[in-house]
C-alpha cells in the first residue's frame, strides 16, 4: 500500500504526539570480526604450538569465505597452511554435549557441501572434549 504526502504526514504528526520516534536508518559498520572464547583456546591450545614445532606453516582466523552458490557463503574459522601447497579449513564448535558435537544444521550443511564443492583443500570439523582434550574429525567430500 503506497502513501500519499498528505496519510504520511498525518502519520508522522500523530507518532510525535504520542512521543514515538521516526524511524531513521543508519549506517552500521561492522567491526573487525574477533574469535569467540573457544575459538581463542583452540587458537592457543592448538594452533599456536603447531605453529611452534613446525607441524603447520601459518594460520588466519576467518581470513575469506567460500561461495556455495545461490548466495550462500561458508567462512571457516581458520585457515590453516600445512606448506604452501596445502590449505585446510578448520571449524571449531563448543564441546561435546550427550555424546554429540553441538552443530546447527545450517552449519552441519555448509560445511559438507564446501567439503564437496572443493574436494582439493581439507574440511576439519574441531570441538573440545569435557577433559579439556580437543577433538578433530575430517569432513568427506
Amino acid at each position: 500500500m503506497r502513501m500519499s504526502e498528505e496519510q504520511f504526514g498525518e502519520l508522522r504528526s500523530a507518532r510525535e504526539r504520542h512521543g514515538i520516534p521516526a524511524k531513521t536508518r543508519s549506517l552500521v559498520r561492522q567491526t573487525a570480526k574477533t574469535p569467540n572464547q573457544t575459538e581463542t583456546a583452540f587458537q592457543s591450545d592448538v594452533l599456536y604450538w603447531r605453529k611452534l614445532r613446525g607441524e603447520i606453516d601459518r594460520y588466519e582466523f576467518e581470513p575469506l569465505r567460500l561461495k556455495l552458490g545461490n548466495g550462500v557463503c561458508y567462512t571457516p574459522d581458520f585457515c590453516v597452511w600445512r606448506d604452501p601447497q596445502s590449505l585446510a579449513f578448520y571449524e571449531v564448535k563448543g564441546e561435546k554435549r550427550k555424546g554429540r558435537v553441538i552443530v546447527r544444521d545450517d552449519a552441519s550443511v555448509k560445511i559438507k557441501i564446501a567439503a564437496s564443492r572443493y574436494p582439493e583443500w581439507q574440511f576439519v570439523l574441531v570441538w573440545r572434549e569435557a577433559n579439556n582434550t580437543w577433538q578433530e574429525q575430517i569432513v568427506l567430500p
